[in-house]
């Protein structure tokens, strides 16, 4: 996903999945800042506050400490954002995206 400051390229936003579009405004709603949504999800976080802004997007709650933002959880394929109810450390939102992302996986070797 993100490595060292290398994002994924995009222009204007149009090549983002629904499903992440969702999970960067569920976050940003959730007062994460643009830079830990960008990280997270392997974008630039100008392209998130871009997006934010464009949809009239704000946050709703309380600022979050750095502990709760290293927490932060996405889906490794749709990006979706993951609730961690057991010990059990989730890395896929369900079965179908393990599978694809597998799949892909094996497809780039």
């Amino acid at each position: 996903m993100c490595v060292k400051g290398k994002y994924i390229k995009l222009k204007g936003g149009n090549n983002i999945k629904p499903i992440i579009k969702d999970s960067i405004f569920e976050l940003r709603k959730l007062n994460y800042s643009y830079a830990c949504i960008g990280e997270k999800l392997g974008i630039s976080p100008n392209t998130v506050k871009s997006l934010c802004r464009r949809n009239g997007i704000r946050p709703w709650d309380t600022y979050k400490t750095k502990k709760q933002k290293a927490n932060l959880e996405v889906c490794k394929y749709c990006g979706k954002f993951l609730i961690q109810n057991s010990n059990q450390h989730k890395t896929f939102c369900d079965d179908s995206c393990r599978f694809e992302y597998w799949k892909e996986a094996r497809r780039k070797r």
